[in-house]
């Protein structure tokens, strides 16, 4: 079964307060592994249009969006309804940098959406969507940093692996690899997703994942 894109649906609307971002002069090395994880699409929206599909089992989560070359980053919670029954979410986003996120190409910026506050690091996480209009139904696509690893290998479930790609042009100090994943054939929540880096032929680490909608 692929699981259906809630584009189209009827939104919840998320704020916080205060919305942080930050903007610095030299490219901020990421320490995280796990840089966004979002929908993939063909054709992205005209404004800077934010989304997330959230379980119904959550009460709050962090928003993170980070460019490729670590030269912008923001990192804001937001609380769910009190009734919350889960479903699509819209994240208010009032950035003072809305031209120049728009001219970033959707394979150099990584939205993730974690559950829980930022000050922790949650490993479940939530299908996000930058600039989503209609999303292949059960795509999606991991941005890495790999550590300087000369492989990171991904596995959804008991699917097959999956070698990530490296980007190669421009300042990657955010993170430098991207891995197109899909769901699988029955399409159910949650999954459990394994990245393993690779150094000279050798695992060097092995991080599990919990993606939930």
């Amino acid at each position: 079964m692929a699981l259906a894109s809630n584009a189209s649906a009827e939104p919840t609307r998320l704020a916080t307060t205060p919305f942080v971002e930050n903007v610095f002069e030299n490219s901020e090395i990421s320490g995280t592994l796990v840089v966004g994880l979002s929908r993939v699409t063909k054709n992205l929206s005209e404004d800077l249009r934010i989304s997330a599909e959230i379980p119904s089992s959550w009460t709050d989560l962090c928003l993170t969006v980070t460019t490729v070359d670590g030269l912008y980053e923001a990192r804001n919670d937001f609380a769910l309804p009190d009734d919350w029954a889960g479903g699509e979410v819209i994240f208010d986003y009032p950035t003072s940098h809305t031209e120049r996120l728009l001219e970033i190409g959707a394979d150099r910026i990584g939205t993730l959406v974690q559950r829980g506050t930022c000050i922790g690091k949650s490993e479940q996480l939530a299908l996000s969507g930058w600039r989503l209009t209609q999303a292949t139904p059960d795509s999606f696509r991991l941005f890495v940093n790999a550590f300087q690893a000369d492989e990171v290998l991904a596995y959804v479930g008991d699917g097959p692996e999956t070698k990530c790609a490296p980007l190669t042009e421009g300042s990657r100090a955010a993170f430098d690899m991207v891995c197109d994943l899909a769901l699988g054939e029955n399409g159910q929540s949650p999954v459990e997703i394994e990245l393993i880096r690779v150094r000279s032929g050798r695992v060097e680490a092995s991080t599990p994942l919990l993606l939930e909608w």
